[in-house]
């Protein structure tokens, strides 16, 4: 049975309403000095600022290029040229983003799972404590989670709508506009081209102008910011975060596990040894001096960040946003004592003086718990059904952008797959509940 367009579309209304009233209901409890603001905000608000001024990323006081990509500062500069310059704006810009994120994860969930999938989707995503957090934030976050989730739903469609060119084009194209905001995808399009290649139920040449098409509107983007940073900066690249997220944010967390002491303190060493800049030509030397010696403690420091990205709540994000004295980065579980189930608690109370962000903590490693098995679920039921191709595209998706994430793993960098995470849950619990009420019809 097709899910009737009324009730999809009162599911989506009922949800978007419950987003928005929960999330005016947060945004009323942020406080701080620099409310909205975290680590990185204070950069993407002095450039957005700019370019709403003068049309530039520029300045006399700031000639070079930045380490991150501009794309989010852009758009801060497109949205007080529009609106006037107000921190709200962004907020309201990323909040219709987040109900649009609901709205295609309820189209992808029912193209896998079904009506029940489609409003589970829905209530799951009412449930993801990220998607509030980030809305609240300056930061790319939420931008970043939308373009790659265009990307996935538009390549969904192309592999369930009978290989369908226009799908694959704006898949493409919309991963390539995610480099712009932060170049994580960046090498995501090589998974794209084996997919592709993969195919083997159609014609070669076929798989090749397919494969030329996705290269192209991946690139489009792509080169244009390149040839603008060329034409500016007089650097033909997209930024220089990666080696900045490797030598500054991960070889700290290398030294700091060798050494016994902690990431920050080790960073302001490198960043002292390259007179306060990231240096990486200094650094780098380093770093793979470093690397070569002991390759095993790095793979192992790297795979470890990666299981704060999986285990990482939320709530601490939440907390920068709720409490004061909270700052990014200042709570880990690693860095609590005791047993495990004290260092949970800990993990989980560190920070909070009101009693609401508690319970939401709590909740929400109860609901992580839970939502990881119907996760499970989920891709069992896919590969069950034999949508193998749908199946490859959930784990090259979760895989590709969490092992990334190894230079210095924490929740916030699992916004990149949340879309994910939150469609496989849709379509596990509602597998799960189907099967439970078939069995006790056919008692």
């Amino acid at each position: 049975m097709k899910l009737d367009a009324k009730q999809f579309y009162g599911v989506f209304v009922c949800a978007s309403l419950v987003f928005c009233l929960l999330s005016w209901v947060l945004y009323k409890q942020v406080s701080g000095p620099e409310p909205h603001c975290d680590v990185d905000s204070k950069a993407y608000l002095e450039r957005g600022l700019w370019f709403a001024r003068t049309n530039k990323f520029i300045s006399a006081q700031k000639p070079d290029q930045p380490y991150y990509a501009l794309g989010y500062a852009a758009i801060i500069g497109v949205l007080y040229k529009l609106c006037g310059v107000s921190t709200n704006v962004i907020i309201v810009f990323q909040l219709l983003l987040a109900l649009f994120s609901c709205f295609l994860m309820m189209r992808i969930a029912y193209r896998i799972g079904g009506n029940s999938a489609a409003w589970l989707a829905a209530l799951f995503f009412c449930l993801s404590l990220g998607y509030y957090t980030f809305v609240q934030f300056v930061l790319t976050e939420l931008v970043l989670s939308f373009l790659l989730l265009i990307f996935f739903e538009r390549f969904l469609a192309f592999v369930t709508q009978q290989y369908n060119l226009r799908a694959l084009c704006a898949a493409a194209f919309a991963l390539g506009c995610s480099i712009i905001i932060k170049p994580a995808a960046l090498f995501f399009i090589a998974i794209m081209l084996c997919f592709l290649a993969c195919l083997v139920t159609i014609p070669w040449h076929v798989r090749l102008k397919q494969c030329l098409l996705c290269v192209f509107f991946f690139y489009v983007p792509v080169v244009s910011y390149m040839t603008y940073n060329y034409v500016t900066f007089g650097n033909f690249a997209v930024s220089t975060l990666d080696r900045v997220n490797v030598y500054y944010w991960f070889f700290p967390n290398v030294l700091a596990y060798e050494n016994g002491t902690t990431s920050d303190i080790e960073r302001n060493k490198l960043l002292a040894l390259s007179h306060g800049k990231h240096d990486c030509a200094v650094v780098g030397k380093m770093f793979w001096h470093a690397a070569v010696r002991k390759p095993w403690l790095f793979a192992y420091v790297w795979m470890l960040n990666v299981v704060k990205t999986y285990a990482g709540l939320y709530t601490t994000n939440l907390k920068v946003l709720v409490q004061p004295l909270v700052h990014g980065g200042s709570i880990s579980f690693f860095k609590m004592a005791g047993t495990m189930p004290q260092r949970v608690w800990a993990y989980i109370t560190a920070g909070a003086t009101k009693p609401w962000v508690i319970a939401v903590g709590v909740f929400e490693a109860l609901f992580a718990l839970v939502r990881y098995v119907l996760c499970l679920c989920g891709l069992w039921a896919v590969w069950r059904r034999r949508k193998y191709a749908i199946f490859v595209l959930f784990v090259c998706t979760i895989l590709y952008f969490s092992l990334i994430t190894g230079h210095d793993g924490c929740a916030r960098f699992r916004m990149m797959f949340e879309y994910a995470l939150i469609v496989l849950a849709a379509v596990g619990f509602a597998v799960c509940f189907d099967q439970q009420f078939t069995s006790r019809k056919v008692m």
